[in-house]
């Protein structure tokens, strides 16, 4: 047998993955973003699938920049992605910064470029730093209307649970433009053909058999054992072998360069080789020379790397302990010695310091090291890395003689710090334990203080973490331990933290009396930040309650005070926190203004991946409730495409959720909510009253009655339902429904249902609904309009049970209360439901005929698809159809609302009236151009004309005197 090639010339098989990618990028081209994982085992040839593709894509003009996660115990901050910038002929340090949101967005423009199409690839994705993770799903995201392909490799043999890949993985492959190819080993004819490329003549079937049995079906396995061969017609046992076998036919020189070279990592420069291996020039030359005509080292631009990530962990675990010691202090050294790094090199370069010091066991060298590393990753934008070179640096204090630690620093200060970044990490359960070994080291008797200051950080990260139990034991000793102190900036803030604990558990009167506290203490003090949150807290609690006057004046205050200390969170929070009360408190309107003010001016505040898509995320949730979906997507979409974040990204998904679910998009709306983490799921949390909503109505949207029976039964045994929010009334209505709905369904399937058990039951949540409302008054509240009308809604819900019949007096109650409260939605099914009721009691078909138009109408103009097909096979089961109904009064010019015209629609016909372009519109009206376009196009099919000046000349009779 001749001696093979080391690699196949061309690729084998894979003729359908390479279809998979040459559909994305087509895809791509035309504008709608892709996202490719390429996920198999080391070896199965994730790599030369995407070289292959990549090299083919580059000949035909598409730019194709490479970016490498190297294999490395530590976290290098954003590594692929600097090596993808220096491939667009982008200088990362011009690409760097500090803002994560900016940097972010930065990455984003330099991609999608001038519109030329781009496929960025990252290989090695389960070695990515935390950073790099959480950018590349920010990508996903806002690239989706770019000419952009993004392919990411990773190993998924590495992917343990647990592993934050594999989380982020399940996250992206949520969405409708993400492909995951998963590449299987090769077939046996597939490997027949591999092996006859690399011997160059035809192999024997015995030879195809063994190999194809030892290697099955791994390119890379398969190659290495042929490799090893050697031409001697012995095939090793095992990949291991076969790796043992070609490092055995290597000189000395060669083996001790390979040595140094797997120390370093799967790539290296010449410089540092050659420092690190100590061999003469023209040793050292040749002996590289050996490597890579081996196939073991491929040269690249500046130096070698592994041909395979596989061969390297070979040729590293094969260097004892002390040689390897030995030559991390070399690579320590050399890269010391060279002195200060371009400021795109700096972190990566100080991480490897790190770490090559570490494993010398130079614990004197390693700590301020790590030190530096750690300020360079944080001003890079990437908190992950950070994170692990604090944790670096908790590892050598132990061995890292007192004398010689850095002026300053603690070990009890270091586990705060390393907490700190955990939190900043996101992995926050990381750092209550590194708060609760801190507190070991503090004696609560003799400093109360401070140990309450340690206990108030504990509390707020396992409340992130959703670990209640540990948040609430903190929280109620910290408060314990400042009880009865004096006034201190410290107080304040524990003060502060259990009040904001409080409330996020719906204990709203325990939370106002600590949030009094605080804010008696900051202003005594001078703590303006903790104070203008407190304020916040105490605002909220008491719109909750229903004390609105009280609550909309306290977060005025709070908001007014965060702005004139300058306080960026402060007025983000603040903000926050009045629109989400403004919404609760039913003024609308005024949210939503209030909404974008905030967004803007936290934008100016440099939030912008932060607070400031989170106050746009509360108006989304406004528009959903005034049924101006197209607007409430718009909006999402620019909220999504700035926010870094996962928290605030989560809770934008929420909302797009209800969105999703209005539209009638259930399967998108499902995965949304299926992808949430626990601080949304976490029943005793306040942030899970949301998804407690949602997946109510989506059990609703979906026609599964005992579902959503069981989840509102499940959401009003939480505390969250007595609160301003409305949650409670509107879970009895839900479950009122379900009742009913489950007592037509068993009629229509000819099964007997108990209509007395059922009207009981259905009677039961009704009064529960009235009983909520009564405790906002017992409370000294009022009743939110929300809270008023899901009561009615259960109340019209059960009487669908009555024997007489349901009530349409109860609907058309309800319609125009929800006409009144701005929730088209609402209003649409009660007209549904009104229709129903009148029919049923024998009325003309004439009464309920425009009923069902004018919710049919409705319904479609919203969007809401669902609704508006449900009432279009209700009409028709009745025998109406739905065409426009004449007026009333032929004398008199119809009116907006007998045109259907929606609140936004008059607004755009106003002024169209006046002769302004969509652009115009849209500027007036803080929309998008189409979103105004698409406002324009649905007055003019509702009016029945097909121009502009045809709907201006009717204007003025629908819009009367008042429309300039």
């Amino acid at each position: 047998m001749p001696n093979p090639l080391y690699s196949s010339p061309v690729m084998v098989g894979r003729s359908l993955e390479l279809a998979v990618l040459d559909a994305a990028l087509h895809r791509a081209g035309g504008g709608e973003g892709r996202l490719v994982v390429v996920e198999g085992d080391a070896g199965i040839g994730k790599t030369r699938l995407v070289d292959s593709f990549a090299r083919a894509a580059a000949e035909r003009g598409v730019r194709v920049p490479v970016g490498y996660c190297p294999p490395l115990v530590d976290d290098v901050p954003y590594a692929p992605i600097l090596d993808i910038l220096r491939g667009l002929d982008a200088s990362p340090a011009s690409a760097r910064i500090r803002d994560r949101g900016r940097f972010f967005r930065k990455v984003a423009d330099l991609l999608a470029g001038q519109g030329e199409t781009t496929m960025a690839v990252v290989e090695d994705l389960h070695w990515a730093d935390g950073s790099t993770r959480d950018l590349l799903a920010f990508l996903s995201r806002v690239l989706r209307k770019d000419a952009v392909l993004l392919v990411v490799t990773v190993r998924g043999d590495e992917l343990v649970p647990g592993h934050p890949v594999g989380a982020l993985l399940a996250e992206l492959t949520r969405d409708r433009q993400v492909d995951r190819l998963r590449l299987l080993p090769l077939t046996r004819p597939e490997v027949e053909q591999q092996v006859c490329e690399l011997l160059r003549e035809r192999a024997s079937a015995s030879l195809v058999d063994d190999l194809f049995g030892r290697a099955e079906g791994n390119p890379f396995f398969t190659e290495e054992l042929l490799a090893a061969d050697g031409g001697t017609g012995r095939v090793p046992a095992t990949v291991s072998d076969a790796l043992d076998a070609r490092f055995a036919r290597l000189g000395p020189a060669a083996g001790q360069v390979l040595r140094a070279a797997s120390v370093i990592g799967r790539s290296s420069d010449h410089l540092l080789l050659a420092a690190v291996a100590r061999l003469p020039d023209d040793v050292l030359e040749e002996a590289l020379r050996e490597a890579v005509d081996h196939f073991l080292l491929v040269p690249t631009s500046d130096g070698y790397r592994f041909r395979h990530q596989l061969a390297q962990e070979a040729v590293l675990r094969a260097v004892l302990p002390g040689e390897r010691a030995r030559l991390h202090g070399r690579a320590a050294r050399a890269l010391q010695d060279r002195g200060p790094s371009s400021a795109d090199a700096a972190p990566a370069n100080a991480a490897e310091l790190a770490r090559h010091w570490e494993a010398a066991g130079e614990p004197v060298q390693a700590l301020p090291a790590a030190r530096l590393a750690a300020d360079l990753a944080q001003e890079a934008s990437s908190p992950a890395a950070a994170h692990v070179q604090y944790e670096r640096m908790l590892r050598v204090w132990p061995e890292t003689p007192g004398a010689q630690v850095p002026a300053g620093m603690t070990r009890h200060q270091l586990l705060l710090d390393t907490a700190e970044s955990a939190a900043a990490a996101g992995n926050n359960s990381r750092a209550v334990a590194l708060v609760s070994e801190a507190l070991l080291e503090v004696d609560r008797t003799a400093e109360p203080a401070r140990a309450a200051v340690l206990l108030e950080r504990q509390g707020c990260y396992a409340l992130t973490s959703a670990d209640q139990k540990t948040s609430r034991t903190a929280y109620e000793e910290a408060a314990r331990l400042v009880a009865g102190a004096p006034a201190s900036p410290e107080r304040a803030r524990v003060l502060e933290a259990m009040a904001q604990g409080l409330m996020l558990r719906s204990y709203d009167e325990e939370a106002i009396g600590y949030a009094e506290q605080a804010i008696a203490d900051a202003r005594e003090t001078g703590a303006g930040p903790v104070l203008s949150i407190a304020l916040s807290i105490l605002g909220s609690c008491r719109i909750k309650l229903g004390r609105l006057d009280e609550g909309l004046a306290v977060l005025g205050e709070s908001l007014a005070l965060a702005l004139e200390v300058d306080d960026p969170p402060a007025a983000g929070h603040a903000y926050l926190s009045l629109c989400e009360s403004l919404v609760a408190a039913g003024q609308l309107r005024t949210a939503l203004e209030r909404s974008r003010e905030g967004a803007r001016l936290t934008r100016e505040l440099g939030l912008t991946g932060t607070i400031a898509p989170a106050i746009e995320c509360s108006a989304v949730r406004t528009l959903v409730r005034l049924g101006r979906l197209s607007e409430a997507s718009d909006l999402a979409d620019r909220a999504l495409s700035e926010v870094v974040e996962r928290f605030y990204c989560q809770q934008i998904e929420l909302q797009l959720a209800g969105l999703e679910i209005r539209r009638g998009r259930l399967v998108a709306a499902g995965g949304l909510l299926g992808g949430l983490d626990p601080i949304f799921t976490a029943e005793d949390v306040l942030f899970s009253a949301g998804t407690m909503r949602w997946r109510v109505e989506l059990a609703v949207a979906r026609g599964d009655w005992a579902d959503a029976l069981a989840l509102a039964e499940r959401g009003l045994g939480s505390r969250h339902t007595s609160g301003y929010e409305a949650l409670g009334p509107q879970l009895c209505a839900v479950a009122v429904r379900a009742v009913a709905e489950t007592v037509e369904e068993d009629r229509g399937n000819r099964r007997r249902p108990d209509p007395a058990t059922a009207s009981a039951e259905a009677r039961r949540f009704a009064d529960l609904a009235d009983s909520l409302v009564a405790q906002v008054r017992a409370r000294g509240g009022q009743p939110s309009p929300d809270h008023l009308g899901y009561a009615l809604l259960a109340r019209a819900e059960c009487s669908r049970l009555d024997p007489a019949g349901p009530d349409p007096g109860l609907w058309e109650q309800l319609s125009a209360d929800r006409d009144h409260e701005l929730d088209p939605y609402l209003a649409a099914y009660a007209r549904r439901r009104q229709a129903e009721a009148l029919l049923m009691s024998r009325a003309p078909r004439a009464t309920a005929a425009p009923l069902l138009y004018a919710a049919h109408r409705s319904a479609r103009e919203i969007g809401a698809e669902l609704l508006a097909r449900d009432i279009g096979d209700f009409a028709g089961r009745a025998g109406i159809t739905l065409d426009r109904p004449a007026p009333t009064d032929p004398d008199r010019e119809p009116t907006a609302t007998e045109f259907s015209l929606t609140d936004r629609e008059t607004e755009v016909l106003r002024l169209l009236s006046r002769g302004l372009t969509n652009g115009e519109i849209a500027r007036e009206l803080f929309i998008s151009a189409k979103t105004a376009s698409v406002h324009v196009s649905a007055i003019l099919r509702k009016l029945g004309v097909t121009s502009r000046i045809q709907a201006s000349t009717m204007a003025g009779g629908i819009l009367g005197d008042g429309r300039d």
